[in-house]
């Protein structure tokens, strides 16, 4: 996922015509194909994080869905992809609150995680799960079962990464968690 790269809006908008005239013209089943959809799927998303309408949310979720959905099982992208549905459901959860879609991304989380090298880690897999239990995080209430999960994610992240790696203070940044007010109402 982009953050937009600072171009302006008619950018961004052309872009996405561009990209969706690609994969129009891309025939099924052909392998590029995938790089196309989750081109669309990423500027859309960038528009998303602009303007915040949801149904380009919904669309970004779908054409995510479609990349898995023709995404051979072994493709080198594959936990790419799952990484990018697992971001979408989240933000779709931050904008609704509605938890399954929390619990669907973790599980494409675990599974993006799954696919990577030992030793290789996925910073969104460590650093979403404590936002469904911080108080006031979109008025959800805390569960203790993602506290853990969270925190064992955590401490697995910082150690797959040695004292004097600079990107160590991210993981301990994330575990900021306040045991005091998890569990508030």
């Amino acid at each position: 996922m982009t953050d937009g790269g600072g171009g302006s809006p008619s950018d961004l908008d052309e872009a996405i015509k561009l990209h969706a005239a690609t994969l129009a013209l891309c025939p099924p089943g052909h392998i590029p194909q995938l790089e196309y959809i989750n081109n669309l799927a990423t500027s859309l998303c960038d528009r998303f994080q602009q303007h915040g309408t949801l149904s380009e949310l919904e669309d970004v979720i779908e054409l995510h869905r479609a990349t898995l959905i023709f995404c051979p099982p072994h493709h080198a992208l594959r936990s790419n992809y799952m990484n990018n549905l697992a971001v979408s459901l989240c933000d779709r959860f931050r904008q609704q609150g509605a938890l399954p879609n929390l619990d669907e991304a973790t599980e494409f989380y675990r599974a993006a995680l799954a696919l990577r090298p030992p030793g290789h880690s996925l910073i969104h897999v460590s650093t979403t799960l404590p936002a469904a239990f911080q108080p006031n995080s979109w008025n959800v209430p805390p569960h203790l079962t993602w506290a853990r999960e969270a925190i064992k994610l955590h401490l697995a992240a910082v150690a797959l990464h040695p004292p004097d790696n600079p990107r160590r203070f991210v993981f301990f940044y994330h575990l900021d968690i306040n045991p005091e007010t998890m569990f508030e109402q």
